[in-house]
């Protein structure tokens, strides 16, 4: 588990959990077509629709009231997109390690059968 921070809030995220991965995973996308999306209303309509899209985002992850602890009573279409970047740039750092790591126990655990099989030839 990582600690990451969001508008000056401390967040805990483990992409590692294949619950919490797909959690994240399905919010984020979610929050990224709200972004993306009109809804054919006035402007404030889409900034208020897209703000609670990343709201809703931000409490399927973290738990219900994170919104508030991250934006407050504000419904600000920049703070928004900004905290989405954040927690995408964050989740794309987890899988990065993750790949590491992963790339790391393969090399060193993965059986070599070219050398295995040279060896065995040898003898």
């Amino acid at each position: 588990m990582s600690k990451i921070t969001i508008k000056d809030t401390e967040l805990d995220l483990d992409i590692y959990d294949a619950d919490e991965n797909e959690r994240v995973q399905t919010a984020i996308n979610k929050a990224k077509d709200a972004l993306t999306g009109t809804g054919g209303q006035s402007t404030a309509g889409n900034i208020r629709d897209a703000c609670h899209a990343v709201f809703e985002c931000f409490n399927t992850i973290f738990g219900e009231g994170t919104d508030r602890k991250i934006f407050g009573d504000k419904c600000n279409l920049r703070d928004a997109m900004q905290a989405v970047f954040q927690l995408c740039n964050a989740v794309q750092g987890q899988r990065a390690e993750f790949e590491a790591e992963t790339q790391q126990f393969m090399q060193k655990y993965s059986p070599n059968r070219a050398t295995r099989r040279a060896k065995t030839e040898k003898k």
